[in-house]
């Protein structure tokens, strides 16, 4: 019976030390935000220039405010792209492959280490 009680202490502790060494949370504030590089300016010139109008999108982008939300995990990679507000356009699937072409960004921290953050896009989309 000993035994088994030490045992199972001993799965217990593991466990536990397992789970706080690996931070699986993501954040949706940090004390350093991950960035794109370059900035926001050189983040909507990569957008612009690579999102691609198909003719139904046309007649949506006239006007359309599209919102993303996607991981930037440690590493700086885009993962876990969701839409939060497309309004059933046809241009959230051009916005999110476009997205998934974006270079790695610069990760957020939260004391001194490289955590992942939720990072919100709010697109607002104008065809002249």
């Amino acid at each position: 019976m000993k035994n088994i009680i030490k045992t199972l202490t001993c799965i217990f502790t593991i466990f536990l030390i397992y789970n706080c060494s690996s931070n699986n949370k993501v954040y949706t504030v940090v004390e350093q935000m991950p960035s794109y590089p370059g900035g926001e300016a050189a983040m909507h010139k990569f957008i612009h220039k690579n999102l691609r109008y198909s003719a139904i999108g046309e007649e949506y982008a006239i006007q359309s405010r599209i919102v993303l939300r996607f991981v930037i995990s440690k590493k700086g990679k885009i993962k876990d792209i969701e839409k939060v507000k497309d309004m059933g356009n046809p241009l959230a699937d051009s916005l999110i492959k476009v997205v998934k072409m974006m270079p790695d960004w610069n990760p957020g921290k939260q004391n001194g280490k490289t955590v992942d953050v939720y990072y919100t896009l709010p697109m607002l989309i104008h065809l002249r």
